[in-house]
């Protein structure tokens, strides 16, 4: 379902739009929460629209305009930091290389699974229609006679005469 090289069944969009709901209920929510306002404000609000920085904060969902240096500065003044003071900036999160985030990938697919086994699987199933391919045209993974070594080989056709 969430490889892209297909359409969804009806199945899959509902369960898609499920997912999608559960994450625009716990958004709102946290909003509602952060902000200390009633949920259904934030739900008249939200809709899914996109607000220019004026319009946040006129709708209260925003305390300031800035951008990194005013953040910078804010947050200074809610640490009790003095203005002029360096600080070390440790961004969050940190980039990952491509095998942790294959092995730290956590979605709706493998809700159910755990970790690194769920992304053992994903993986897996995203990789048997290439290894399926590469055998069709004539690229095997481990030859008979190669049994047990690591060998990628390739089969060279001769034009039928």
């Amino acid at each position: 379902m969430w490889t892209g090289l297909q359409d969804y069944s009806p199945a899959e969009w509902k369960r898609f739009e499920d997912w999608l709901d559960r994450i625009y209920d716990d958004f709102t929510t946290k909003v509602a929460d952060g902000r200390h306002l009633p949920k259904d404000k934030i739900l008249q609000i939200a809709k899914g629209g996109i607000w220019s920085g004026q319009d946040a904060k006129n709708r209260g969902l925003i305390d300031e305009l800035g951008g990194y240096e005013t953040a910078l500065k804010l947050a200074k003044e809610s640490g009790g930091i003095p203005e002029s003071e360096e600080v070390k900036i440790v961004v969050f999160p940190q980039n990952k290389s491509l095998l942790q985030s294959i092995l730290q990938r956590e979605g709706p697919e493998n809700s159910d699974k755990e970790g690194v086994a769920g992304a053992g699987v994903q993986l897996l199933q995203l990789l048997q229609p290439l290894a399926h391919e590469l055998n069709e045209v004539g690229i095997f993974l481990h030859g008979s006679e190669n049994q047990g070594q690591d060998v990628l080989r390739m089969r060279i056709l001769e034009p039928s005469r």
